[in-house]
């Protein structure tokens, strides 16, 4: 007598036969193209952008590495740079079908004093 799987499994196989019947029907892998690192100087402005594609609709997520902190979106806005916010910034495309990610480090620069 034969089992049906468990049902974690087949979840899982039901999610892998989806996304195997998606490619046959024009689903594009999630892609995060490579960022480059940004040097900016304390108190600029600067707005995050990743560049993703695929299909069905991605879902992006930009997250702070240091601190954790999320913003959902291709991009993130950060305003009045200061010191703190230095470091890695890394970016997610998901869909049901997988994700791919890329990173970005934020070089903060003193600003220079004029006396």
């Amino acid at each position: 007598m034969r089992q049906a799987p468990a049902a974690s499994s087949l979840g899982q196989s039901e999610n892998n036969l989806s996304c195997n019947l998606s490619y046959l029907f024009s689903t594009v892998p999630a892609v995060v193209y490579p960022l480059e690192n940004i040097t900016v100087t304390e108190g600029e402005n600067r707005t995050l952008t990743c560049n993703v594609s695929g299909s069905p609709t991605l879902s992006v997520t930009w997250t702070e590495v240091k601190t954790g902190n999320r913003t959902m979106g291709i991009t993130r806005e950060l305003a009045h740079i200061n010191r703190d916010e230095s470091g890695e910034y890394k970016c997610e495309a998901s869909h049901s079908c997988g994700n791919d990610t890329a990173s970005t480090f934020l070089i903060v620069q003193c600003k220079q004093q004029h006396f």
